[in-house]
């Protein structure tokens, strides 16, 4: 069976990709849409911790569909890589997640 290529149908096309600063104002719109605030100060400082740090990401997913949408990031995910306490194996930490 071969598999659909679903952007021929009209289906969004979702690309992730790592957050650059130009990225926080949608990132604050988008937020403030899900959660009704719009927390400024919380995620100029969650993108000066995060964006570019070794062992933390912040990666955001836009709609590539190629139509105007009013915020081109339909979703992101904040996380980093850690160890929980003294000795354990360092793992992934998902600290925010939005779509």
């Amino acid at each position: 069976m071969k598999g659909k290529n679903f952007s021929n149908l009209g289906q969004p096309m979702i690309e992730t990709r790592f957050a650059i600063p130009g990225d926080l104002p949608n990132v604050i719109d988008l937020d403030s849409q899900i959660t009704t605030i719009k927390k400024i100060d919380y995620w100029q400082d969650t993108f000066g911790r995060f964006v570019g740090k070794k062992g933390r990401y912040f990666l955001v997913a836009e709609n590539r569909n190629g139509g105007e949408t009013q915020i081109p990031l339909v979703g992101f995910i904040v996380g980093e890589i850690r160890a929980w306490e003294f000795g354990s194996q360092p793992c992934g930490w998902v600290l925010t997640i939005l779509v």
